[in-house]
């Protein structure tokens, strides 16, 4: 059964997608970022996300980001939960989100000079450079 619900068997869909303990962190992703939420919900439609938003190309490597991060806090949020000595919390996942894919653009990126607020408060302005 999956570690944090208790109610489904755990598979990957059901991590990433199905858990709902975890929706909510796909759901502030389009809020932030000012997009659509994939009308299917499956990991392929996620993974594909990107390709349905409006956004640039620089934008689209940051958005890109967002979700792999995404994927990438969620997996380390259910071994913690399962492994680690004390139990994450849940609220503080999306933002482990935001500074992690933050970490990952300014350290990868020697065009991106993106900034900590502007990254915090409009990434999709923020990523236009990049």
């Amino acid at each position: 059964m999956c570690p944090l619900c208790s109610v489904a068997v755990e598979t990957i869909d059901h991590l990433f997608v199905g858990c709902r303990e975890l929706l909510e962190i796909w759901s502030r992703i389009p809020i932030w970022w000012d997009v659509r939420l994939p009308d299917r919900f499956a990991i392929d439609d996620i993974m594909r996300w990107v390709d349905s938003t409006s956004l640039k190309i620089g934008q689209r490597k940051a958005f890109d980001a967002v979700i792999i991060s995404a994927f990438w806090c969620l997996w380390n949020f259910r071994n913690n939960f399962v492994f680690g000595p004390t139990i994450p919390r849940k609220s503080d996942l999306f933002d482990a989100i935001v500074e992690r894919t933050f970490f990952w653009i300014s350290n990868r990126s020697s065009k991106s000079r993106i900034g900590w607020t502007s990254w915090l408060h409009n990434p999709v302005l923020a990523s236009i450079l990049m």
